[in-house]
């Protein structure tokens, strides 16, 4: 009888705790591997800049980004590259 009311209060006690405690869940993640949807014959160069282009939309989608913000992102980085690009150019030239 004695072990019974202490199995009873230790269980009350685990699911008072278990109430307390603040529970977290974390988003579902998404992986779809670039190199899955490569077909043919693909140079080492462009293979590299696929797998870093996915390695950036992974690391952005760790952030909470969305697709359509990840895609953003990427269209202004490569906007920002060329007119870097550009500018150096006009530089040499100059």
């Amino acid at each position: 009888m004695f072990c019974f009311a202490v199995s009873n209060i230790y269980v009350a006690f685990v699911f008072f705790s278990q109430l307390h405690q603040v529970k977290s869940f974390l988003k579902g993640q998404v992986y779809a591997s670039a190199a899955d949807s490569l077909t043919g014959q693909v140079s080492l160069k462009e293979f590299s800049r696929i797998m870093k282009q996915q390695e950036k939309t992974d690391e952005l989608r760790q952030f909470g980004l969305s697709d359509e913000q990840i895609s953003l992102k990427l269209k202004h980085d490569e906007i920002m590259h060329k007119q870097v690009l550009l500018n150096l150019c006009i530089q040499l030239y100059l």
